[in-house]
């Protein structure tokens, strides 16, 4: 990059610390609040006539109609008095309202949606990205990987020209998707306001990486018959913050054109921008960016006010370009082939995160109510001037805004904002939900944003909105509205009218990952298996592990979440950060940020138990919806097959069936009027006999009163070819001590000790806990990290016997308060 090549970053900083946003809990440069705080004295200014007025009412109150008449005699005859007091009166005035900002309003505003041609799910960006022959199959994966952790869903849209097969990337059509964008937008605008065309005297477009000759904004003259002395800009290679320099700009426009209405178009062109090389660096672009535009009407005029939906408040312009790295982060170069691309830097993170910091420190004196500017300003002072140690105060804007539209440039950006801002999941639904709905937009994401917050009823009247939003250079912009009135949806046309009753929907955070776990038998060798699959939220694969059950415990079958417990524990261990690679799982990072309740709400689906009977699996939902997919495992390399749970793959095809919802029978289990139900899993009628061992236990498993027999038990059970002389498991100790040599070794083999097994008995029927969970979670943490079982399973059996622990502490101070008591008695 010669000249533009970044600055290093220190070898002291981890590189996993790189690239996220900066702790806004850290110290801010007093310039800023000193421009914060200048902004606001500076637009304070006119407030000091408030008290003025209150102080001559007051007094003029306490006058009578006597001391009116001795005023107006005191006057008669002083004529100089009177015409220099009239004179005064007359230039206050004049200067006040020549002096005073005009007031911007916000009309409307229009986005484009595009037609359902122009539809492009992630199946079909792969299909056309791999029919390019431009991409090798490791930058094709990369750019599944990037889709699938980017947040945006199937519905986003891309022009013609990249969809077509071959692309056609030509400057004509790249002015066919602009025309389409632009004129589509404004049509909208101009029927939602009823504003003819030649009543616009201002006209601001911007388009980054677009920028024709004629201009853009020219193309909209022409178009639109606009009159001859109209002001038009045409701003370009701003970022996606352009639409908020657009907004002040025509702000300031408006300050010295009374009477003007000022079009503001926000838009981005993909045709002539898409990248077909092969720098990673390059190829995120593609997955991020979609088809889509905004056109924003603006006004000075006072008698507007009455329609118009929102006044502008408060433009704050951030600009870290001084910086070298600031400057390169979002850079347009030639890649090695000589093709031209975005290149996105690692550290973007990083930057946005610190000119973010510097726009809030400014934004923060002109909107924060006192009590939180108060607690700021004096935490600042305490650590810059007397030096004291203490943490530096994060003013809560919630209580300065209602609602919040962020640049949706992507999810990990979303993610960093929302926690360093402390907002909940509802504010931040706007920002996911039109990530997830339209992709990053460019400039124009922001009015899909407001435009979901409408459509949502949420907008009452004197709501305060903030839209913030980062584009290359570096900046990051800001603008507050105040809304004028309580907007009424079933009123409003916006590109979610027509299927809001569809959103909010899930859209996984960084760290989020579908769980999946299976409890299967092997009929043959009587064994039962647990295993877990750890899925991206599109369905792929991520992780598979595996460990044969050795202890169930009676009354404690497989239940759904179990697993969830495991990897709660196992995370709190810190085990869960590492990378697995394998012919099933692709890149796995698992940190943590890692959160989730249940399966079932995390991700609004069904989630599936299999048992195995008879060489095939019996599939049962724990949920009310039934999921009418079928497949066979083994046949689709996205589910694991027989040897990945347990399954001898000799014994034949492994099949899977969907009941049906009300269907009496599932598998053999329905002939003994065992029929699954919502959280429950289907076992063989024999396994809840009374009169037969508990299912797997090898020795000593107690029965209903807690006795063992663990003869009747080693008789019963059918041999195991692969069992050990302790009941272990001899395929699974081969393969980890030939893990470097197999590479389809699976980890996570751990079986239990008989011993072990009657201890985990006792403690489950005290903690009321499945052996089954313990199990899993000593199986899932040895299975990231070479610990011995052992270890594992003592980790285990605390974790099982928290309760009973807790219990025993808490009657500690009971014990002691009644000790003492009987003392004191005596």
């Amino acid at each position: 990059m010669g000249d533009h090549e970044r600055k290093q970053t220190p070898e002291t900083v981890p590189e996993r610390e790189k690239h996220k946003l900066p702790n806004f809990l850290l110290s801010v440069k007093l310039k800023y609040v000193k421009l914060g705080y200048h902004y606001l004295i500076s637009n304070a200014m006119y407030l000091l006539l408030v008290p003025l007025l209150g102080m001559a009412s007051a007094h003029l109150s306490m006058f009578t109609v006597q001391d009116f008449v001795q005023l107006w005699n005191g006057l008669k005859f002083n004529l100089v008095s009177v015409t220099l007091c009239s004179c005064l009166l007359v230039f206050l005035a004049t200067f006040y309202f020549t002096s005073r900002p005009r007031k911007v309003y916000l009309v409307n505003f229009a986005c484009y949606k595009p037609e359902q041609a122009r539809i492009c799910t992630r199946e079909i960006f792969m299909e056309r990205s791999g029919l390019t022959g431009s991409f090798t199959d490791e930058n094709l994966a990369f750019q599944k990987k990037i889709l699938e952790r980017s947040g945006l869903g199937q519905k986003t849209y891309l022009p013609d020209a990249v969809l077509r097969v071959p692309p056609n990337p030509c400057m004509a059509e790249a002015r066919k998707e602009a025309e389409t964008v632009m004129f589509g937008a404004i049509d909208e605008l101009l029927a939602k306001t009823g504003v003819k065309a030649k009543d616009i005297g201002i006209l601001v477009v911007n388009c980054s990486l677009f920028n024709p000759t004629p201009s853009l904004s020219a193309m909209i003259v022409n178009h639109y018959n606009l009159r001859g002395n109209i002001i038009s800009y045409n701003l370009g290679g701003m970022g996606c913050s352009a639409g908020l320099i657009s907004i002040d700009l025509a702000k300031q426009l408006l300050q010295v054109h009374p009477n003007s209405y000022a079009l503001v178009m926000s838009m981005e062109n993909i045709t002539l921008n898409w990248y077909f090389g092969n720098d990673r660096s390059m190829l995120v672009s593609n997955c991020l960016f979609r088809m889509g535009g905004a056109a924003i009407l603006l006004s000075n005029r006072s008698s507007d006010r009455r329609r118009s939906k929102y006044q502008l408040i408060h433009t704050v312009r951030t600009h870290k370009g001084a910086d070298d790295k600031c400057y390169n982060c979002v850079f347009q170069k030639e890649d090695e082939t000589k093709r031209i691309g975005v290149s996105l830097s690692k550290d973007l993170m990083a930057v946005a995160g610190e000119a973010l910091k510097t726009n809030i420190t400014t934004l923060g004196p002109l909107v924060l109510p006192m009590s939180e500017q108060l607690l700021f300003f004096a935490t600042l002072v305490a650590r810059k001037i007397f030096k004291m140690k203490i943490k530096p105060y994060i003013p809560d804007f919630k209580l300065a805004f209602e609602h919040f539209c962020i640049h949706a440039g992507g999810r990990a950006v979303l993610d960093e904002l929302e926690k360093n801002l402390e907002l909940t999941d509802w504010h931040m639904e706007p920002s996911r939900m039109t990530l997830y709905r339209f992709g990053n937009t460019s400039s124009s994401s922001l009015w899909y944003e407001l435009a979901y917050t409408e459509a949502k009823g949420r907008i009452r009247k004197g709501d305060r909105t903030w839209q913030i939003a980062f584009g290359s250079g570096f900046k990051c912009n800001s603008a507050v509205w105040r809304a004028l009135k309580t907007i009424n949806p079933a009123k409003e046309k916006s590109p979610w009218v027509d299927e809001i009753h569809e959103f909010p929907v899930h859209a996984p955070k960084a760290g989020e990952y579908k769980v999946n776990w299976e409890v299967c038998k092997d009929s043959g060798s009587n064994v039962w298996y647990v295993g877990v699959l750890i899925r991206n939220y599109v369905g792929g694969v991520m992780a598979c592990l595996c460990s044969p059950v050795m202890a169930l415990s009676r009354g404690h079958y497989p239940r759904v979440g179990a697993c969830i417990h495991a990897l709660k524990f196992a995370l709190k261990l810190g085990f869960l950060d590492i990378f697995l690679e394998g012919p099933h799982v692709n890149s796995l990072e698992v940190g943590s940020s890692f959160q989730t309740e249940s399966i079932a709400d995390m991700w609004n689906e069904e989630v599936w138990v299999f048992i195995q009977r008879f060489h095939h699996f019996t599939m049962s939902s724990s949920t009310d919806k039934v999921n009418p997919a079928k497949h066979e495992l083994g046949a689709d390399r996205a589910v694991p097959n027989g040897d990945e749970v347990g399954v001898d793959p000799n014994r034949g095809e492994v099949e899977v069936g969907v009941p049906k919802r009300g269907e009496a029978e599932v598998g053999a289990a329905a002939e003994d009027g065992v029929v699954p139900k919502k959280g429950e899993v289907v076992v063989e009628a024999d396994a809840v006999n009374n009169d037969e061992p508990e299912l797997g236990v090898e020795t000593g498993a107690p029965n209903k009163d807690g006795e063992g027999d663990e003869e009747e038990g080693a008789k019963e059970k059918p041999e195991d070819p692969n069992a050990g002389e302790n009941g272990d498991c001899v395929d699974c100790e081969e393969a980890e001590d030939e893990e470097a040599e197999d590479p389809n070794w699976k980890p996570g083999m751990v079986s239990l000790s008989p011993s072990l097994a009657l201890l985990w008995e006792f403690w489950a029927a005290i903690s009321g806990l499945g052996v089954v969970e313990l199990v899993v979670a000593a199986m899932t943490v040895n299975s990231y990290q070479s610990y011995h079982p052992k270890f594992l399973q003592a980790l285990a059996l605390l974790y099982g016997l928290r309760l009973p622990l807790v219990c025993v502490f808490a009657w500690i101070p009971v014990f002691g308060k009644l000790k003492l008591n009987v003392k004191m008695a005596c």
